[in-house]
């Protein structure tokens, strides 16, 4: 089972995030603070992290950096409310899969995750496929 950690310090929102994703089938972990999504992050592994730009405690980037920092692998995908040029592009050098604004429809997170899910699993059977050739 897919494992989703979602991020966000506006209870709407996560809760949207939160019902959204288990209808996919998804095993859902919300943290409504900046502090306790880097703790869960430290503690548990995800296959894809979605969250805030702009948290009350911390910032998505720092979050971003630290899911990276322990597997470059997971797809985070950033969403904003206060989107800007600047805030995309430094999540894009950061490594987020994608950057979503607010308001989030609920097709277009749909795709982005099943997209960043399935990159990061042929990823995977890309370096599979990469040292078993390496061992022949």
């Amino acid at each position: 089972m897919v494992r989703a950690l979602a991020v966000d310090d506006d209870p709407a929102t996560l809760k949207a995030l939160e019902l959204l994703l288990s209808k996919c089938g998804y095993e859902v972990t919300i943290a409504d603070t900046g502090e306790r999504a880097l703790a869960l992050v430290d503690e548990r592994d995800f296959d894809i992290v979605i969250t805030d730009l702009r948290i009350g405690d911390a910032s998505g980037l720092s979050i971003l950096t630290r899911v990276k920092r322990r597997n470059p692998a997971v797809p985070v995908v950033v969403i904003t409310g206060y989107a800007s040029i600047e805030s995309a592009v430094e999540a894009i050098k950061l490594g987020a899969y994608d950057y979503l604004t607010k308001p989030l429809f609920s097709d277009k997170v749909k795709i982005t995750v099943k997209r960043a899910l399935e990159r990061a699993a042929l990823s995977r059977e890309v370096d599979h496929l990469r040292r078993e050739l390496s061992q022949q």
